[in-house]
């Protein structure tokens, strides 16, 4: 069997500077994980032994549980929907749900920014889809002379490479007075914005516009899945049309009620988010007074802007050299000419680790834009 085409892919990304691997957590000092609040080593001993692990099969056969529903409804009551619909990640979220809302002569706007899984589940879908010029409300009003059928707006409350958020309740009024939907993707706004760390869009008055939410929780709730909230006819029609829900073994128990378990931490975690977010106040004052090139960003998504490729994957390796746990982002994950080190705060950095990062980069000004 000649599989030498695969190796001839693998070189030329190797070529192109492009060359991905797995990566842990590594020694140093934590600048690079999700885990903005440190939930994920919080854990009870008993969840396991009490509840089991697997389910068997699909929900739709014989792997739904009490406790599955109970945990969905929970969540529903917490975060203000009227019904909360489980995936196993948040990818498997944006696929089941992008592919299967919007029908043929349908449009989905989304912001040139969006995710990847976002974008993967708009492909797979029968509707038009068209990007929109980043966070650009103009830009977007545009848009309504391609248009067809149902229009779904789709945006993330905290964009994942550049930390920034959109400029939602113009959209919101935007998508009102054109009759359009709003579906919002909460993957790196839970648990660090909004009451009780709820999220952007908790608590506001947008239930007519505003179809859906999708909560990930593999970031600051230290866990794993996702749910898609909603009105109760989305998860029913969800139910009836999501291929990835349909055709996927149901989780266990245990992540149900460890799901619960952290998602109640994450919602009284009231001093966590405080110290993230002085840390993150820390991170830009300190900043300021260096000639870093930074996007504009008061999430705990921090980008250093770096000369290319090279530059920032040189810059990553020395400052793990130096102890600080980075990742480097590359063209064309992010656009070229913004390529960066991605720096991500949390809750348990202390000022000192912070401060020592920031004055490490400004040693390496010539891997950098320069502000």
């Amino acid at each position: 069997m000649d599989i030498s085409f695969l190796q001839e892919a693998i070189r030329k990304r190797a070529d192109q500077g492009l060359f991905r691997s797995f990566a842990g957590q590594g020694k140093g000092i934590d600048f690079c994980s999700n885990d903005y609040l440190g939930l994920s080593q919080l854990q009870p001993h008993t969840l396991t032994h009490f509840y089991g692990l697997g389910s068997g099969a699909s929900r739709l056969i014989s792997g739904n549980h009490v406790l599955a529903e109970e945990t969905e409804a929970w969540v529903a009551e917490q975060f203000g929907a009227e019904s909360a619909l489980w995936y196993g990640s948040g990818y498997l979220a944006n696929l089941g749900l992008f592919s299967c809302l919007a029908g043929r002569g349908d449009t989905y706007l989304y912001d040139e920014f969006i995710h990847a899984s976002i974008r993967e589940g708009l492909r797979l879908s029968h509707a038009h889809a068209y990007s929109f010029r980043h966070n650009d409300v103009e830009a977007l009003r545009q848009k309504a002379s391609v248009v067809r059928g149902r229009v779904f707006v789709v945006l993330e409350s905290v964009y994942s490479m550049d930390g920034d958020t959109p400029p939602l309740e113009a959209i919101v009024h935007l998508c009102r007075e054109l009759g359009w939907y709003l579906i919002v993707d909460e993957a790196h706004g839970l648990g660090v914005f909004g009451s009780r760390g709820c999220g952007h869009t908790f608590g506001q008055a947008w239930n007519d516009v505003l179809l859906a939410r999708v909560l990930t929780f593999g970031k600051a709730a230290g866990f794993h899945g996702a749910m898609v909230l909603g009105p109760a006819v989305l998860k029913e029609y969800l139910t009836q049309f999501s291929r990835p829900l349909i055709y996927t073994t149901a989780s266990g128990q245990s992540d149900f009620a460890m799901l619960r378990f952290k998602l109640e931490k994450l919602l009284m975690a009231e001093a966590e988010r405080s110290s993230l977010l002085q840390n993150i106040e820390h991170f830009i004052r300190s900043s300021a007074q260096t000639p870093l090139a930074l996007m504009p960003s008061v999430s705990p998504i921090q980008s250093v802007l770096c000369n290319g490729n090279e530059a920032a994957v040189k810059l990553a390796e020395l400052l793990c050299a130096e102890g600080f746990e980075v990742r480097p982002v590359r063209s064309p994950t992010v656009p070229k000419g913004t390529e960066r080190i991605r720096i991500i705060l949390h809750s348990f950095n202390t000022k000192e680790q912070v401060g020592d990062l920031v004055s490490v980069l400004s040693r390496n000004e010539a891997f950098m834009k320069i502000s």
